[in-house]
């Protein structure tokens, strides 16, 4: 959808395309944290098809500096919009 078959998380959003929305969001938390003297958790919204990628990409950059005990993953479930007549489920 956006060009890439990364997940949007992971795609760079930067200008010099060094960094995605999903690094900007947890560096912001963590400046956050520093400032206030506090942690902040952090809920991340996954689908089954992209949890382990994303689940690695923040192993493999240290959760941004949070711990990781912060940052939660939670898999969404998918649900079509319209059942198997047409009718929308809402």
């Amino acid at each position: 959808r956006l060009g890439s078959s990364l997940p949007k998380a992971l795609v760079p959003v930067t200008p010099s395309g060094d960094k995605t929305l999903l690094e900007l969001q947890l560096e912001k938390i963590a400046a956050a944290s520093y400032f206030n003297r506090t942690k902040i958790p952090c809920a991340i919204l996954t689908s089954p098809e992209n949890h382990r990628e994303i689940a690695q990409f923040l192993k493999d950059h240290r959760f941004f500096d949070l711990h990781p005990t912060e940052v939660t993953l939670v898999t969404q479930n998918e649900a079509p919009f319209l059942d198997e007549q047409g009718n929308w489920i809402l």
